[in-house]
């Protein structure tokens, strides 16, 4: 285990890139998930170098988050409605992680360190900062940048994840840069005409209806697989489900994760808490530590940098400077000259393009070729004529290739009298474009081209000499050395540089203590830390429990499905594997009884469960059908309840009892199981080996079978001299208790039939000795001897895909598929964060036709919809620019408004529906309220910065929701009619109630969403509609 001090989110204070939006949060069953959650921490730290916020005293022990959302609150009260204030230009950057940093790189966005914090896994949404926050004065310019893996662009996480981000960033700023890796390109560039339109699809439907061959009635066991598991899976037991599974019972140290705070009194309690802490346990950090806290604790440790920091003077930092500018303008006249050589290949026609590019080739080069004359001008120095004017060149090679050709020419239309003249006479010239001006043209390039590319090779030449130009270059470093002075705030950037210094000792100190505990050590994880206390989630180890260990056998060895803890004497009744689900009943002692409780986990981390249940009295029988979703419990002599899960297994309510005294088998029972099939239900043995059914669906019951199990048959005879025993295996019809012919197979000694469990999936049957942890299957064919009839269906659907359909640009499409571009609320009431319509840029003029080309694809299938799309055009607002840099396109904007918008875009989970209850949340968390009344527990709600909002507002509120069921569409109404961005499907991992906050006029608009209505019981239906 390493610690997790890593990532943007655990920089420090004045680090100026921001983890605004995370994408994937851990559903607490080690499953990454997609859940939209503003990171408020950085969103404080991200607003307090906006000057929203004031600066955080790190001395002072007052500050605190509740504090900081209390601020923001007031602020917005005051400032989110009036038009006038504060104004800054935004813009955001869009596409796949490489492309993004390339193009951040390239336009001068990237910090120097930013790669050692940003990880690829840490997936969402940053911010960047340039620029004056000053009231009076300054260009203050932000940068939201897009930061998604590969993975985010593929299939169904195209329209999820990468939607979502360009849903963020569109909704902030109408200029978007779409960065694009050279696949991208290639793949767009291919997309003819025939795609533009929506291609049908074909079906083909058959039917037949077939009969099995009849077969002898019989039930026959082959042999198929026998080995010895080992020692590991002591006192396995193999359990019922539509997969072979075994689960293995142990007693161990239970180990759970407590969440808990430290109050601190001063910044050196945290530093004497971290390392009395770091004596028992390993520590995870996964939040920013205030430096005044991380030297105390490296000072305890003896770890202190005060060399390194005493070494960073602003001396130092402007020699960094200098350096960094000498870099920089090295690194943009390679640019340049690489870009000059490109385009020069075009204008000297070395590789002949379309006469499109022979334009746009020929005015970039005249641009950076006039940059450069003018550079050299300021040092007093000049080109070289032949580099400056490098058309003349052209001109009079391509001309004096073209004269003899059009003479000729002349001679054989005109005749030779003709041709004559023209010889002794000057012929027209031909002057630039080229390539538009016919064939004849064409042969005299193609003539000239040696010559041209002897001219080229001469002209790269003379270009690189005046590019590495000494005084030019150290013009140009002073000059970017000044611009650099100018735009830093030393004192700050010397407080920054040491910051992160202490941070990386404080990282260095924490990873090394990990490293060095030995494995499986206690860990715990410091969650946040304010100046006045500490939060974290520590692990200890409580009284031994029982540890049940899930096994499935894929092919022939167990592997490790999960495991989960049950209290120590627990019984363990029953359990079943359905898919990723695991259902468990068993009983646990409680003041002079046995009390019963069943479990449902999800997923391969089983420590909590999805759904909890428990009951007052022992249950003695016990049986679950995936198939129906039923759970049978006996827990009285003659009565079985029936309870049943809903689709996502959160939910257990009971569905029906069952009173077995209509039955002719008595109690007490041996052996209960609930069949599925059509007309499913339950079968019980009593005492004396009688077998009957109960049909849950008919009311009906099955004839009665006498004798069909001998009860305590566990004495075995052994044959002297042999080496296995034979069993019987008896087959019994669900549907008539139709008793089929008997099967034998053999056993092993070693396997001792008291101690073996059997279970049979599909046509495997298998034995398992849980001491000597042996195993045999069997495959198990029967044959009923009866005519079958069956009705085969097949459908077939065959059509074509647009393959630009997995493109990353194809997110635009999705993003107004799922959400408007105008809301009604907007449009009703005229307001409007940005202005002017989303405009897409792109770098590079060889990509134009590509981009085109796919976004009038996304439009044509965006028109198919029939939605309004008023005022979007994408084709028509496409910005190309020339080089492979973006100019500055950012939409300037309300601040106040702007920072509402932010804080309020993404949704909160207010409650969660659970064990038929609702669960109010405290800032996403579960925790219980120490208030009796009302008002009491009204203070203790938070919602996160969405809460401060609420609590400062001044004008009127409106309260919107939905119901209904689920798939209906509720998030897509929600969302068209208020502008709220609600992940449509995206958040089901959790049960519950959302809410957002939307700006209307001078209204705030609170709007409620409902998360898996059909999976809430009748009793939480009613509250919420109650609620509402």
């Amino acid at each position: 285990m390493s610690t997790r001090l890593r990532g943007v989110a655990c920089s420090y204070e004045t680090f100026t890139c921001y983890h605004l939006l995370r994408l994937l949060i851990d559903n607490d069953e080690d499953t990454m998930v997609f859940q939209p959650t503003v990171v408020d921490s950085e969103l404080f730290r991200f607003l307090r170098a906006l000057s929203v916020l004031p600066k955080t005293d790190l001395e002072s022990s007052t500050t605190t988050e509740n504090s900081q959302s209390d601020l923001l609150g007031q602020f917005l009260n005051g400032q989110a409605l009036p038009s006038s204030g504060r104004s800054m230009d935004v813009m955001g950057y869009f596409g796949r992680q490489f492309a993004v940093e390339q193009q951040l790189t390239t336009d001068g966005w990237w910090l120097q360190n930013l790669s050692d914090y940003i990880k690829n896994e840490e997936e969402g949404v940053y911010g960047l900062i340039q620029g004056s926050v000053d009231e009076d004065g300054g260009d203050l310019r932000v940068v939201l940048f897009g930061w998604l893996t590969n993975e985010s662009f593929e299939g169904a996480f195209l329209r999820e994840r990468a939607t979502y981000v360009l849903r963020f960033l569109t909704t902030l700023t109408s200029n978007v840069v779409c960065c694009l890796a050279p696949q991208d390109i290639i793949r767009a560039s291919p997309a003819p005409s025939s795609e533009a339109s929506t291609l049908p699809k074909k079906y083909s439907v058959s039917f037949s209806i077939k009969t099995a061959k009849v077969e002898e009635e019989q039930v026959r066991c082959e042999f198929k697989y026998e080995a010895g598991w080992g020692d590991e899976f002591d006192n396995g037991e193999l359990v019922p489900g539509p997969v072979v599974a075994l689960a293995v019972i142990k007693s161990d140290r239970h180990v759970i994760s407590e969440r808990s705070s430290h109050y601190l009194t001063s910044v050196e309690a945290f530093g004497t808490w971290l390392i009395e802490i770091m004596k028992t346990h390993a520590v995870d950090v996964q939040c920013q530590i205030p430096r005044p806290m991380m030297a105390s604790a490296l000072k305890l440790k003896n770890e202190f940098p005060k060399d390194v920091l005493d070494s960073i003077t602003e001396g130092v930092i402007r020699a960094q400077i200098r350096v960094d500018a000498d870099l920089k303008v090295k690194k943009d006249l390679a640019m340049m000259q690489k870009r000059c050589e490109e385009n020069g290949e075009i204008a000297f026609y070395v590789r002949i393009d379309d006469p499109q590019q022979e334009n746009l080739a020929n005015d970039a080069l005249q641009k950076d070729l006039k940059m450069l004359k003018g550079w050299h001008m300021s040092v007093g120095s000049a080109l070289q004529p032949a580099l400056a004017d490098f058309r003349s060149t052209i001109d009079i090679t391509v001309n004096k290739a073209y004269e003899p050709i059009a003479a000729k020419n002349d001679i054989e239309t005109k005749g030779i009298l003709s041709g004559m003249w023209q010889w002794f006479t000057t012929a027209n010239q031909i002057s630039f474009p080229y390539l538009e001006k016919g064939e004849l043209v064409k042969q005299a390039l193609e003539n000239s081209a040696n010559e041209l590319k002897n001219h080229y090779q001469s002209w790269c030449r003379l270009l690189n000499t005046a590019m590495k130009n000494e005084k030019i270059i150290a013009w140009r470093v002073d000059r970017e050395y000044n611009a650099m002075m100018k735009a830093v705030n030393l004192k700050s950037m010397l407080s920054s540089r040491k910051e992160e210094v202490v941070r990386n000792s404080f990282a260095v100190m924490i990873d090394n203590h990990t490293k060095a505990e030995l494995a499986g050590h206690l860990v715990t994880e410091v969650v946040n830390c304010y100046n006045h206390s500490v939060v974290f989630r520590k692990q200890e180890i409580k009284e031994d429990a029982e540890i049940v260990s899930v096994y499935c056998v894929s092919k022939t060895f167990p592997e490790l499905r999960g495991s989960f803890t049950l209290p120590k004497k627990a019984k363990l009744v029953h359990i079943s594997l359905v898919e990723d689900i695991c259902v468990i009943v068993y009983l646990q002692e409680r003041i002079a009884n046995m009390e019963t409780h069943v479990r449902a986990y999800k997923k391969s981390n089983w420590t909590k469960s999805i759904a909890a249940k428990h009951f007052p009295k022992e249950t003695h029988l016990c049986d679950f059908d995936p198939s129906h979703r039923l759970l049978a419990m006996l827990h009285s002599d003659n009565l079985i309840d029936l309870y049943a899960f809903n689709e996502s297994y959160k939910v257990l309510e009971r569905v029906q009892t069952v009173n077995l005294q209509f039955l002719r088998v008595q109690s007490p029972f041996y052996s209960m199981v609930i069949f599925g099939g059509d007309n499913h239900g339950l079968a019980l043995i009593d005492q004396e080996g009688r077998l009957q059914s109960s049909f849950i669906r008919s009311k009906q019951v099955s004839k009665l079978i006498e004798h069909l199990v001998i009860i305590g048959n566990t004495k075995l005879v052994k044959v002297q001299g042999e080496s296995s025993y034979t069993v019987k295996v008896q087959t019994v019809l669900t549907a008539d208790n139709t008793m089929l012919a008997e099967a034998t197979l053999k056993i092993p000694v070693v396997m001792e039939w008291s101690r073996c469990s059997v279970s049979c999936v599909g046509e495997n049957l298998i034995c398992f000795d849980s001491v000597s942890t042996r195993v045999r299957i069997w495959n198990l064919h029967i044959a009923t001897g009866k005519m079958a009839w069956q009705l085969q269906g097949s459908q077939t659907t065959k059509g074509e895909s647009v393959p630009l359909e997995d493109h990353p640009m194809w997110s635009l499409f999705h993003l107004y598929e799922k959400f408007p571009v105008q809301s009604l609320v907007a449009t009703s009431t005229g307001s409007s964060l940005v202005s002017g319509r989303l405009q897409i840029h792109v770098s590079g003029s060889a990509n134009k036709a590509a981009v085109t080309n796919l976004l009038t694809l996304v439009m044509h299938k965006l028109q198919g919809l029939n939605k309004n799309l008023s005022p979007l055009n994408l084709e028509d607002d496409l910005k190309v620019h020339t080089s492979g840099s973006v100019s500055w396109c950012g939409s300037t904007v309300a601040m106040a408004p702007w920072v509402l918008e932010l804080v309020v875009f993404v949704p909160v989970q207010i409650c969660r529906a659970r064990d038929n209850q609702l669960i109010l949340l405290n800032n996403g968390h579960e925790e219980n309220s120490m208030g009796t009344e009302a008002h009491e527990v009204a203070k203790s709600i938070c919602f996160g910065p969405i809460s401060s909002v609420l609590q400062h507002w001044g004008g009127p509120v409106v309260v919107l929701t939905s119901m209904g069921k689920q798939s209906t569409g509720k998030s897509y109404y929600l969302n068209h009619l208020t502008g709220s961005s609600f992940a449509i499907s995206g958040a089901r991992c959790t049960d519950g109630v959302w809410l957002t906050v939307r700006l209307m006029g001078k209204c705030l608009l609170v709007v409620l969403d409902l998360k898996a209505w059909d999976h809430l019981s009748v009793r939480l239906k009613r509250i919420y509609f109650c609620l509402c």
